[in-house]
């Protein structure tokens, strides 16, 4: 399963009000006074929560991130891309700028193995690294089920639909 976040920071299309990774501090529609929460990190989370491949990207480095979306479909499992995509309606041009600006990429020798590795580059400050932070081989979800299906049917044939959709009727 591949799933990608684009990240904007705001919930641009409801005017502007604070979502989970607007970052602490920033002034917003509904934080008239700042973000008084800690923003969440979307590769941090999905590295906490059993994500195989993480990456971040960002929309202003289109071919790179072309590399990143076909990587992260062809993965194994399940990936994350965080792809940083500054809402210029809500936040106008000066963030896609900055965001540039800040842009750097994972060095080559990067573990991707490491998660400890990995979070380093979840919690930087005034930097923005692209590239793929974490990436295992496990046997997926359905690679488990399968498993597990293997064993329950161990010596039996496959049911047919009707069979199984009778386990469903009531016997009178």
């Amino acid at each position: 399963m591949t799933y990608i976040l684009m990240d904007n920071e705001i919930y641009g299309l409801t005017k502007g009000q604070v979502a989970p990774t607007t970052p602490s501090g920033d002034k917003t529609k509904s934080t008239f006074w700042g973000n008084p929460e800690p923003s969440v990190d979307p590769c941090e989370l999905a590295i906490s929560t059993g994500a195989t491949w993480v990456a971040r990207g960002f929309a202003g480095d289109v071919k790179f991130l072309t590399q990143l979306i076909a990587e992260a479909i062809t993965h194994h499992g399940f990936s994350f891309l965080n792809v940083m995509s500054p809402c210029v309606t809500w936040r106008g041009d000066d963030q896609f700028k900055a965001l540039k600006e800040m842009l750097a990429y994972i060095p080559e020798d990067h573990d991707r193995s490491k998660r400890r590795a990995a979070l380093q580059y979840t919690r930087e400050k005034g930097v923005l690294t692209t590239g793929v932070l974490y990436e295992v081989q496990t046997p997926s979800l359905v690679d488990r089920l399968e498993e597990i299906k293997q064993r329950a049917m161990a010596g039996r044939k496959e049911p047919t639909t009707r069979e199984i959709l009778e386990t469903f009727y009531p016997k009178f």
